[in-house]
Parts: C-alpha cells; structure tokens; sequence
C-alpha cells in the first residue's frame, strides 16, 4: 500500500510498530471509518487516546483496551 490510509482501508484492525512522529498526526478517526472492524493496537502509545473524540477500539501497549466512543 502507498499509504497508511490506503493499508488500513477495509482493514479488521491495524497495528502502529513505529514512534514516527507522522503517525501522530494522522486522521485516525477518518481512517477507522474506512476499516471493517476499526480497532488500532498501538504498540507505541502514538495515539493520545481520548474516547469522547475517537470512534474506535483502541488497545495501547502497557495500558490496555479503552472503550469505543458513544
């Protein structure tokens, strides 16, 4: 994939390896529209996860799985 959208595109879920700062700044809520089942294991802690804003399932590496967003 050309892209980190393009990669997560009907996706079940996606994985962040990487602390690259360009992660960090990614539309992650447009991006888990676009996934079959929107859930992102952050192995990096990349995302500063907050559930009021995201509409996703989020698992961080050390801290767990935070609930998806009402």
């Amino acid at each position: 994939a050309g892209s980190v959208e393009a990669a997560c595109n009907q996706a079940d879920a996606a994985l962040i390896a990487t602390s690259w700062p360009q992660f960090k700044e990614l539309d992650w809520n447009a991006i888990a529209a676009t996934m079959q089942n929107p859930v992102i294991f952050d192995g990096r802690q990349v995302i500063r996860f907050d559930s009021a804003k995201h509409r996703f399932r989020y698992w961080a590496v050390g801290i767990g799985p935070e609930l998806k967003a009402a």
